[in-house]
């Protein structure tokens, strides 16, 4: 079983063991987080950003079923732009879909590697 402490200063005592306080688990949590979405940073960076932009892509368009049920059924004039909506919306996520699942495929992969570390490259912009 692991346990982290954390060392303090403090200009009475020597920092034995016995006076450090552990790390409680929310802040052991937060560390293993960080630690995960550092290791392979620079491996994992392009693949992150051009999730982050097919995320957006597809957020822009609106919920295809919701669309339908307002749109068609209480706003008949709207119907053919609604279609065209969903058309455009079926066509992108597909077209993006299939580039999406490869990125979470790629970045899995890294993610599931038996040694995790953070190297010099997944610290520097």
């Amino acid at each position: 079983n692991f346990k982290m402490t954390t060392h303090q200063n403090n200009d009475n005592n020597n920092n034995t063991a016995d006076n450090q306080d552990p790390i409680t688990p929310n802040e052991l949590k937060e560390l293993k987080r960080v630690f995960n979405q550092l290791c392979y940073f620079a491996e994992k960076a392009e693949a992150l950003k051009r999730l982050k932009e097919i995320r957006k892509t597809l957020a822009f368009y609106p919920n295809p079923s919701k669309l339908q049920d307002k749109e068609l059924l209480y706003l008949p004039h709207r119907r053919q732009s609604v279609i065209e909506e969903m058309e455009e919306y079926e066509r992108v996520s597909l077209e993006l879909g299939g580039e999406k699942a490869e990125l979470e495929k790629v970045l899995r992969k890294i993610e599931k590697r038996p040694v995790q570390h953070i190297r010099l490259e997944d610290t520097t912009s």
